[in-house]
């Protein structure tokens, strides 16, 4: 299952320079939403979100996203 990755999120926001709370607003979630993905990445990849986030943090999917055991 692929999951979105805590340390590859923060770490691509950090590499733009875009502060969490602007990107957040930025994609249509809460500040708290974001930084829960940041802290513990998500079991999830929510397609539409991902879209955004690579939209917004100028990357691909496979970027954000790791392999995770089930």
């Amino acid at each position: 299952m692929k999951m979105i990755s805590g340390l590859k999120l923060c770490k691509r926001i950090k590499e733009r320079g875009i502060k969490k709370v602007h990107l957040a607003a930025h994609i249509g979630i809460s500040r708290q939403a974001l930084n829960v993905r940041c802290n513990n990445g998500t079991s999830r990849a929510d397609i539409n979100l991902l879209d955004k986030l690579c939209e917004a943090l100028e990357c691909e999917p496979g970027d954000l996203l790791v392999e995770r055991d089930q």
